[in-house]
């Protein structure tokens, strides 16, 4: 049994009478927000065909289905849905692995076997689960068997310092924000152009910072702080919390401080947008559940006034079905583009999954 009470697993499956429903949880004193009144996201864990992640209230979910034979039924396989679900987050790669692991265990109980057999074994797989008591990529091998950690010739030697200075021409609200790794020492940071060549001493000392067990994002105004600040950075934190690597994702990061920041500069609903960004973080873990690229291009005229003549790249292209990451490769990965699929996901021309 899961000691923790903030993180947990529950099993997930489709009742023809009742919907979808929570078969078992562990811990069994678990809280899920909203989980009585938002199906949609057990409907997401089962239909998490490949490993997915969002946003749970202060949590975050991660999910993966299972599908099952059963010999009374040999056309047709049993589906059902784990749920990960972790406060504060954990790196996607140990989540995954939590779940792969579980879903072997669950296979070997349950797999072609009747109903009620199969559903007991995965009863039994969700109870009988022990977290590790570390996390981590080495030690999460097996449900029973914990291997002893040997250091690697990577671990042994000294990890040397990665620091990023990068300019953002888009800043209008920050002058500097820094976001460094707690257990690396690795650094990110973004000036304003007209900052660019500034040292720290020569900023105001309009800053604020948030921290969080992975993370710290250090920002410095160009004049007053902002009354949303603080909330934006709260959501930021949350979002790049699940980042795994950095290296990999600046561009990323830049793109949703510059939304951030014109958010900040509109003065509009930070509770509301921001949280959208995950769409560009994490964007590998979304699917384009529709694309109706027909009422696009019927639109395309109107989407122009407002975005510029740069999204004509959109038209005429497939997505339906595809990942999320195909709409950013087409747009490229900038601030304009999560626009842009805010608009198209507002007037219902794309939905994801």
């Amino acid at each position: 049994m899961i000691k923790s009470t903030k993180l947990g697993i529950i099993l997930v499956e489709f009742d023809s009478l009742k919907g979808p429903v929570i078969r078992n949880k562990n811990p069994k004193n678990f809280q899920i927000p909203n989980v009585t009144s938002n199906e949609n996201l057990l409907m997401w864990i089962i239909r998490a065909n490949e490993f997915s992640v969002r946003k749970v209230g202060n949590k975050t979910a991660f999910a993966k289905a299972i599908s099952l034979d059963d010999p009374n039924f040999p056309r047709k396989k049993r589906q059902f849905g784990l749920g990960l679900i972790a406060q504060p987050a954990i790196d996607l790669i140990e989540a995954e692995k939590i779940l792969d692991v579980l879903i072997s265990t669950s296979k070997k109980r349950s797999n072609n076997r009747p109903y009620f057999k199969m559903l007991n074994g995965l009863l039994t797989s969700i109870a009988n689960f022990i977290l590790p008591s570390k996390l981590s990529n080495n030690e999460i091998v097996s449900l029973q068997e914990r291997k002893p950690k040997i250091k690697t010739q990577s671990e042994i030697i000294p990890k040397q310092e990665t620091s990023r200075l990068l300019v953002s021409e888009k800043f209008n609200v920050f002058q500097k924000v820094i976001i460094s790794l707690k257990q690396s020492n690795y650094s990110l940071s973004i000036a304003s152009k007209e900052a660019f060549f500034e040292s720290k001493e020569d900023f105001s000392h309009k800053e604020i910072s948030i921290s969080t067990e992975k993370t710290r994002i250090e920002v410095i105004v160009q004049r007053r702080i902002p009354d949303n600040l603080q909330i934006g950075l709260d959501i930021l934190s949350r979002i790049l919390d699940v980042v795994i690597d950095f290296s990999n994702k600046e561009n990323r990061i830049i793109s949703c401080l510059e939304f951030l920041d014109r958010l900040l500069l509109e003065d509009v609903d930070i509770r509301y947008y921001m949280p959208f960004s995950q769409y560009l973080v994490a964007m590998e873990s979304y699917t384009i559940s529709e694309f109706k690229s027909e009422e696009i291009a019927n639109q395309i005229a109107i989407f122009k006034e407002t975005h510029g003549e740069w999204i004509e790249c959109i038209i005429g292209k497939e997505l339906d079905g595809k990942k999320l990451t195909e709409f950013f490769f087409v747009t490229g990965i900038t601030r304009e583009s999560l626009e842009l699929l805010i608009d198209f996901l507002f007037v219902k021309l794309v939905a994801i999954f």
